[in-house]
């Protein structure tokens, strides 16, 4: 088998669009919720496919070598409630060493992406996402009580929930973080970033879950039978 030499932050990959909460729930919800939980429902559902349009639309990226750190780096950006795309990432409002903002989320984010880090380097010895010390890149307060949040392909992207489906402030938990960044994990250590549909898409899923759940025993130091096993 011929071995492909190309280092790995120049290597193309697939741009994944990966979602907290499946379209499936969203829809079962519109079917089965009230007319409050319908409605929400239906938004948090063209929000979700507008992000997936945009991003399968230009489905295959070159993904740029980043700079190259040796310790964490993280930069939280706010959104203010904005659920346009193009407008990602925001405003930057926290950068690593930085003091709280006094916004829950973004704090919460900078927190728990940091913990996500040290766990990776920690356990498995990898300098972040890529393994080339790339800067964790989270944007909160997305759309407007959005029940989701997804690695886009770059970067982090988290709703506020309580849209009628998820809980306020909920979507920023640490297995949440974790389940999120492992997808950005999965996409850049497998040959063509484990395509997000089908098989591929369920595997892809399954390790977000495995390390999500890893990664909050990991923090709250449980044991396998003390933890709950509920993602979120």
């Amino acid at each position: 088998m011929k071995q492909n030499k190309t280092p790995p932050m120049y290597r193309k990959k697939v741009a994944c669009t990966c979602f907290i909460v499946p379209a499936y729930m969203l829809e079962k919800q519109i079917l089965e919720g009230n007319q409050e939980q319908k409605k929400a429902a239906v938004y948090n559902l063209k929000l979700s496919q507008m992000l997936h349009g945009t991003r399968m639309a230009n489905s295959r990226v070159r993904t740029l070598a980043a700079a190259s750190h040796q310790t964490k780096r993280r930069v939280i950006y706010d959104m203010k409630h904005s659920g346009n795309e193009l407008e990602l990432p925001g405003n930057p409002v926290r950068y690593e060493g930085g003091k709280d903002t006094g916004d829950s989320s973004a704090d919460e984010v900078y927190k728990n992406s940091g913990l996500t880090w040290d766990f990776y380097n920690a356990e498995f010895g990898r300098n972040s996402i890529n393994d080339q010390g790339m800067t964790l890149v989270s944007s909160v307060n997305f759309g407007d009580k959005w029940d989701n949040a997804m690695w886009n392909g770059t970067q982090m992207v988290y709703g506020d929930g309580g849209g009628g489906f998820i809980k306020e402030e909920s979507l920023t938990v640490i297995d949440v973080t974790a389940h999120e960044l492992q997808h950005g994990v999965t996409q850049y250590s497998t040959p063509q970033g484990l395509e997000y549909q089908g098989q591929s898409g369920g595997l892809n899923e399954s390790w977000s879950d495995c390390f999500g759940i890893m990664c909050k025993q990991w923090v709250n130091k449980q044991k396998v039978d003390e933890s709950n096993w509920l993602i979120g």
